[in-house]
């Protein structure tokens, strides 16, 4: 019998040992790495269980009590806008920023009455609806301003910094205005017989798109047409690219580009996506559809009422993408609105609000003891307003 000296012996054992260790350790890696790709797959797949994971582990959860919040009185407040992450406040001419944490960073000084806004990227657009003030604000600076001739209705900006306004006055039902981001005007597009309702540009600063009306008649025409930017600063007059006409009675509702060339126009019954050169219908309304919405970017959202009972509402937030894959997220209870932004969908139910991103998961939820007055997103940051106070949830 072969003898083995006390030290190969233990060198021996551990060398077992480590073998063993190493077989323990990988298999807890492997167990470990089977669990998780379990966890995501319940996450991704069953909506019960992602509720349970975002209330519990994730803690999506923020209650009105726990928010950050400023003070305002609603008599004086003319204005509050959702731009990148702050929260806008304009109030007795000074336009305050607010972080998450509802700390006041900047403050301008901004002369509007009656404002409406418009922002994409890093620039946000203020005009004084009826009146003549014009603004462009680049992040925490005013880029520049501007007294327009006639009265402005609607205002409209892409992420490059190019400025639509629609004006109007007394020889000419609408005229459209094309800015440059320096605050040089390229165009102006002369409406005599119909009304511009909306207007957007292109990312790439190729194409704006005029949706308009015609009232003349006993039922109203809609249409939107699509502008080639370049054609119209040398002949207005041979830049339309293309158009589409609605039937008679359907009224055009908002258009936005989702792309360069992209334009979904969003009509009474239906969802039409446009370019240079096509048109296609990418959605009919039904008898489900209860909210409708083209304002995300590349896709549109929809609520679908799947039932009803006597005592609850069962609904479904359809998400529909450019390429028609559809996500679903499920809406427990009667809702009272919906607010979209670029990648956020705000979802209003009186004293709670859940903001669902654009893969149909939860982002946050919101819960208050009383009622909200109003819901305003960006993609990074709400205000739930009440009537003398504003509570700000970082999304």
């Amino acid at each position: 019998m072969k003898k083995i000296s006390f030290k190969k012996f233990l060198e021996y054992k551990n060398s077992i040992e480590k073998k063993k260790n190493r077989s323990v350790i990988l298999g807890s890696i492997f167990l470990g790495f089977i669990v998780v790709i379990i966890v995501i797959s319940l996450y991704i797949g069953n909506q019960d269980f992602r509720s349970f994971i975002d209330v519990h582990i994730l803690r999506k959860e923020i209650y009105e009590e726990n928010a950050a919040s400023l003070t305002i009185d609603s008599t004086d407040v003319s204005m509050v806008y959702a731009f990148n992450n702050h929260v806008l406040v304009l109030d007795n001419g000074s336009l305050d920023y607010y972080d998450s944490s509802a700390k006041n960073t900047n403050s301008l000084n901004v002369a509007l009455s009656n404002p409406i806004a418009d922002s994409a990227g890093k620039y946000l657009v203020l005009g004084d609806k009826g009146l003549q003030k014009l603004y462009l604000i680049n992040n925490n600076n005013i880029e520049w301003q501007k007294d327009l001739e006639g009265n402005i209705s609607k205002v409209s900006v892409n992420k490059n910094g190019y400025v639509s306004v629609i004006v109007s006055d007394s020889t000419y039902e609408s005229i459209v205005i094309l800015f440059d981001n320096s605050g040089t005007q390229l165009f102006k597009m002369f409406l005599s017989s119909t009304y511009a309702i909306d207007t957007d540009i292109s990312e790439n600063n190729e194409y704006l798109a005029i949706a308009q009306a015609d009232y003349s008649g006993i039922n109203v025409k809609s249409k939107v047409e699509i502008v080639s930017i370049s054609s119209a600063i040398d002949d207005k007059e041979k830049s339309i690219e293309n158009d589409y006409e609605a039937e008679i009675g359907n009224m055009i509702l908002n258009i936005n580009y989702e792309n360069n060339d992209t334009l979904y126009c969003m009509l009474d019954d239906r969802i039409i996506s446009i370019t240079p050169s096509d048109k296609e219908t990418v959605y009919t309304k039904d008898d489900k559809a209860t909210y409708l919405s083209c304002n995300t970017k590349k896709s549109f959202v929809r609520i679908d009422k799947e039932s009803s009972g006597v005592l609850n509402s069962d609904y479904r937030l359809k998400i529909t993408d450019m390429k028609g894959n559809e996500h679903v997220y499920v809406i427990e209870g009667n809702i009272k609105n919906m607010t979209t932004s670029d990648k956020i969908i705000a979802l209003n139910f009186g004293k709670q609000v859940n903001f669902v991103k654009l893969n149909g998961w939860l982002s946050k939820k919101y819960i208050s003891k009383k009622e909200i007055k109003d819901v305003i997103i960006s993609d990074k940051i709400a205000a739930i307003i009440y009537k003398n106070k504003i509570d700000i949830i970082k999304l």
